[in-house]
């Protein structure tokens, strides 16, 4: 009978042509699936760095909306103590306290020799006064 006749999809073993060029067009896919994974590594890559980079970004427009703040640069003079020994940095557009410090050595050193030259200068003016 004709109806008994039916068609399905079942293994067949290959001839070795058949295989010699599945072999060939597997190591074709093998070699696009590695060159598609290196580009999907480098993209990721680059927006993992894009990421990052807006996160800064965020975090920083975060701190000024916070904070009511943000860093700038402010005109600082440092006003020195001697006997005390400290010397301290001034705002100088609101006049706060921004740091206190030990006076160094090489700035105290500086210091003294500057007394020195103002006594000579001193000492002379009084020797020899202008007419």
């Amino acid at each position: 009978m004709k109806d008994d006749l039916v068609t399905r999809s079942l293994d067949v073993n290959l001839t070795a042509e058949e295989l010699a060029a599945y072999s060939q067009a597997l190591a074709v896919e093998v070699e696009n699936h590695n060159t598609l994974v290196k580009e999907a590594k480098a993209i990721a890559k680059a927006c993992k760095k894009n990421i990052d980079e807006k996160k800064g970004d965020v975090d920083i427009l975060a701190y000024k909306v916070r904070s009511q703040k943000e860093p700038r640069d402010v005109s600082c003079k440092w006003d020195f103590d001697f006997n005390a020994n400290t010397k301290r940095l001034i705002r100088q557009d609101t006049f706060e306290l921004v740091e206190t410090r030990v006076i160094e050595a090489s700035e105290r050193q500086a210091y003294l020799q500057l007394m020195e030259v103002a006594k000579v200068v001193e000492t002379a003016t009084e020797e020899h006064p202008e007419e």
